[in-house]
């Protein structure tokens, strides 16, 4: 009697860890979902002109792009996106960018970011960050080079460098008001910053800002 009580006993304590287990991990998920879902950007298409396109998903406008989105624009074409904080993205003709939740890649063309965003952004091989601000990036599939301006707010590049046969990372601000430049003409690695005279300011300023669009849908 005292062998089946024991018995009992060993299943119930196994039946009630199973079921702390179960309830435990089926709370993490759902802690962990919860948390995806608040820190996931939400890109909804604001603005859209020409000829646009989602290689992946159709572009709706006022509806929320869907990721991956790889975006083409074509000649005299642009695409304004609207962040769940308010920030805008407005890509500009001739460009072909790489949208995900967390990252952009710039394959050529130009766009622009507004506001707060923390985004990584990349470019044939070379990475940055940008949180906040203001920045115009640029890229020629050609020369496979990346150009940025900073209007406001800094932007972090990041560097690998190899030191006797040993990968050393390093990272370098690029302050506003600055342009810098990578790649193709420029080399492999990040020179000298050029600061950009008050005139040459207003008129970046005024490059890729946001517009409305009437159009519903572009495929």
């Amino acid at each position: 009697m005292s062998i089946n009580n024991d018995h009992l006993i060993l299943n119930l304590k196994f039946y009630l860890f199973l079921m702390i287990f179960c309830f435990s991990s089926s709370w993490a998920a759902n802690k962990e979902d919860s948390i995806s879902k608040e820190v996931a950007p939400n890109y909804v298409v604001s603005g859209l002109f020409g000829g646009v396109i989602c290689e992946e998903n159709d572009l709706i406008y006022e509806k929320p792009i869907i990721f991956p989105c790889t975006v083409k624009t074509g000649k005299n074409s642009f695409l304004e996106l609207k962040s769940n904080n308010g920030a805008s993205i407005i890509v500009g003709s001739n460009t072909n960018l790489l949208l995900k939740a967390s990252s952009f890649e710039l394959k050529g063309g130009s766009f622009r970011i507004m506001g707060e965003l923390p985004v990584n952004i990349s470019g044939y091989g070379y990475q940055l960050k940008r949180e906040t601000g203001d920045q115009l990036f640029f890229s020629s599939q050609v020369f496979q080079e990346l150009e940025l301006l900073s209007i406001e707010s800094d932007i972090v590049f990041f560097e690998t460098h190899e030191i006797n046969e040993k990968k050393k990372y390093s990272n370098t601000k690029i302050p506003a008001g600055s342009w810098a430049n990578i790649g193709g003409r420029f080399g492999k690695t990040l020179g000298d910053f050029y600061e950009l005279s008050k005139d040459q300011m207003d008129y970046f300023k005024g490059f890729l800002l946001p517009q409305s669009s009437s159009s519903k849908r572009r495929e």
